[in-house]
């Protein structure tokens, strides 16, 4: 069989062109600086999507809240209904009936037309009475009514909210964590961060928040967690001001609504400091230009240089 030349040439050109041996030859494997690049996004992501996810938990436990304080009432209302339905309709039954044949019972056991009269009279006006009750309640039983269906749409919406930002969370948490291992790994950066000794900054109930901060130093980031083994950011600052005394919600954002703001620039021990617009990150000033907080998931709860987790955006003063 004889051979074209023309193919011939052809192929052993292809063959020794680069490139041209395959169209679909394997990428090469990441480098240092691209698991340093996915690691910057992720952990900006992380910080986002945590503090998004903080701020819908707190608003469907508000909720939640409301409603069951609401559902005792609501069930009273609707059992007081029921009671007082069933006297309306009993009335009803003894002061209407079919035929007069009640009401010439009653007149022949009273031997007067008077007295009978009389009962039915008394009979129609309790059952106006009690049907009078009975609307006013009715209209009570309807307003909670509507705010049960308005409280529940709320609450699951918000649940759906908080369902999806958490399921949101755990991917970039996913993601981050195999970047994070391929960085240290290439880097052969140490693990963990030195640990500082408290200094005794701060007075009072300040002291006691910086106390409780510093000893938690080496312990891991954890999402949604405020203790004891491990934080994220709001949970230290709760968990740390809540040893004082001082109760706030498991989020940045609303810690920074929740307290008297102060200026960056006139930072006091204990003092609560946020980053980013919108807030994502909090942590406690330590005084000395530091911050003590817990920074990102694959690194511990540590003391930093005040502008290390990022842009300052406020302060605020708690207790």
């Amino acid at each position: 069989m004889s051979r074209n030349p023309v193919l011939v040439a052809i192929l052993a050109v292809a063959l020794c062109v680069p490139g041209m041996r395959s169209a679909h030859a394997d990428p090469a494997p990441p480098s240092l600086g691209d698991a340093e690049a996915q690691v910057i996004r992720l952990e900006q992501e992380m910080v986002t999507a945590a503090e998004d996810y903080h701020e819908a938990k707190v608003l469907l436990d508000e909720s939640q809240a409301r409603l069951d304080e609401l559902m005792p009432k609501y069930s009273t209302v609707e059992e007081q209904y029921a009671e007082r339905q069933r006297g309306v309709d009993e009335l009803a039954s003894a002061a209407y009936t079919t035929g007069g044949v009640d009401a010439m019972a009653m007149l022949l056991s009273t031997g007067s037309p008077q007295t009978a009269l009389d009962q039915l009279t008394l009979l129609q006006m309790l059952h106006a009475h009690r049907h009078d009750q009975l609307a006013e309640l009715s209209d009570t039983r309807g307003q909670m009514r509507e705010a049960k269906d308005e409280i529940d749409a709320q609450v699951g919406t918000r649940a759906e909210q908080e369902r999806v930002l958490r399921e949101k969370q755990t991917r970039i948490n996913e993601d981050l964590t195999k970047w994070g291992k391929l960085r240290d790994k290439l880097s052969g950066r140490p693990k963990g961060a030195k640990i500082v000794s408290y200094d005794g900054q701060g007075q009072g109930l300040s002291a006691v928040v910086l106390r409780f901060a510093f000893d938690q130093q080496g312990k891991p980031y954890q999402f949604a967690a405020a203790g004891p083994s491990a934080y994220d950011c709001s949970g230290l600052t709760a968990a740390a001001w809540g040893r004082a005394g001082v109760q706030m919600a498991h989020s940045a954002r609303q810690q920074y609504a929740s307290f008297p703001h102060v200026s960056p620039n006139d930072l006091q021990p204990g003092d609560l400091v946020f980053y980013g617009e919108p807030i994502y990150h909090v942590a406690l000033y330590a005084g000395d230009g530091q911050v003590v907080h817990a920074p990102q998931p694959g690194q511990n709860v540590q003391v930093v240089p005040v502008s290390a987790p990022g842009r300052v955006s406020g302060a605020a003063r708690p207790g």
